[in-house]
């Protein structure tokens, strides 16, 4: 399971969703409503704190 971190620049949110694999995180994105050519993602095998990013 993949943790994943998404920053959207147009709204300057941050969302945290988890994916079984690193190929679902796109489409789990646009499922999501999200623009991908407007956030910047990273996947991580563990939580990582939001402070920390």
């Amino acid at each position: 399971m993949e943790h994943v971190y998404v920053f959207d620049y147009c709204t300057s949110s941050i969302y945290h969703f988890t994916v079984k694999n690193d190929e679902d995180i796109e489409e789990v994105m646009r499922d999501k409503g999200l623009i991908l050519d407007d956030c910047y993602y990273m996947a991580s095998e563990s939580p990582i704190d939001i402070e920390e990013l």
